[in-house]
């Protein structure tokens, strides 16, 4: 499965590089930070494929030079500080649990289907011009 998956997510990575910068000046010295919460489940799929796909997503972004994403520790801090859970992270949530977090980036992802093929859609959001790149949706298997 994993090898499958890095196949089908490596090209999200890529497209992040595509993000507009928010405050380049301010970002000079440092990476972005991005927030990819787990992948929302939609239509009664199986929630462990969202968790596996955020998190190998997280270890790939984790290797760019340009953007670091945010420690799960640090998202689960967040949710319960502002009394959520990850299930409730609908795109929105997601784009102002972002802002609150000092996120520049944030990633709004699901899925539907069965275990053998998921539709997986994306985007990435400017988190301070709210600007979004849509990601061609892909397919997704969690054997």
């Amino acid at each position: 499965m994993v090898r499958r998956m890095t196949r089908t997510f490596t090209w999200l990575a890529a497209a992040l590089v595509a993000v507009p910068a928010a405050r380049a000046n301010a970002q000079e010295m440092s990476r972005y930070r991005v927030l990819i919460p787990n992948f929302q489940a939609l239509e009664g799929a199986n929630k462990k494929f969202g968790e596996n796909a955020a998190k190998e997503l997280r270890t790939l972004i984790n290797g760019l030079a340009t953007h670091q994403p945010i420690d799960k520790k640090e998202i689960d801090e967040s949710l319960k500080k502002f009394k959520m859970k990850m299930e409730e992270l609908d795109c929105i949530r997601t784009r102002q649990l972002a802002s609150q977090m000092n996120a520049q980036v944030a990633l709004c992802a699901s899925y539907a289907g069965t275990p053998d093929n998921y539709a997986v859609a994306a985007e990435f959001w400017d988190v301070a011009s709210s600007e979004s790149l849509q990601v061609d949706p892909t397919t997704g298997v969690d054997k």
